[in-house]
């Protein structure tokens, strides 16, 4: 069975509005148009009667973009986080788990911010819940 992480990994790599980036798991290189799924883990939230779960996976995308005092930078990628935003509200590609757990919803529960900023580049980060049902 695919872990949920490399599920994740390779459901953003499908985001058409993050072609050219470098993806990874649980590390965000320092250059420029990378891109990390950050595991954050699960959480049972109900128990039905046949044994099957409902659970919630907490996660962030982290992105590093150019950063600089130029408002054109910026707001381009401010841009980018909304296009992103979007794109996982569509619901057009939900992650496909594998064998017993099938994807229900995934939905943003805080959107794209600054996290960290120097002179030449910017960490934004999008926490993510991804609702899933796991049956055995």
């Amino acid at each position: 069975m695919t872990s949920i992480s490399k599920t994740l990994l390779n459901w953003l790599i499908q985001c058409p509005h993050l072609g050219g980036f470098v993806f990874s798991v649980d590390y965000l290189s320092e250059s420029p148009f990378t891109c990390a799924i950050e595991n954050s883990g699960d959480t049972l939230l109900k128990t039905f009667s046949d044994g099957s779960l409902l659970k919630r996976y907490v996660f962030l995308i982290s992105l590093r973009l150019p950063y600089a005092d130029d408002t054109d930078v910026n707001a381009t990628n401010a841009e980018l986080i909304e296009l992103l935003r979007q794109w996982v509200e569509s619901g057009i590609a939900l992650p496909r788990l594998d064998g017993s757990r099938k994807s229900i919803c995934c939905r943003i529960l805080s959107d794209g911010y600054v996290y960290y900023a120097d002179s030449m580049t910017a960490k934004y980060q999008l926490k993510l819940a991804l609702d899933y049902h796991s049956s055995f």
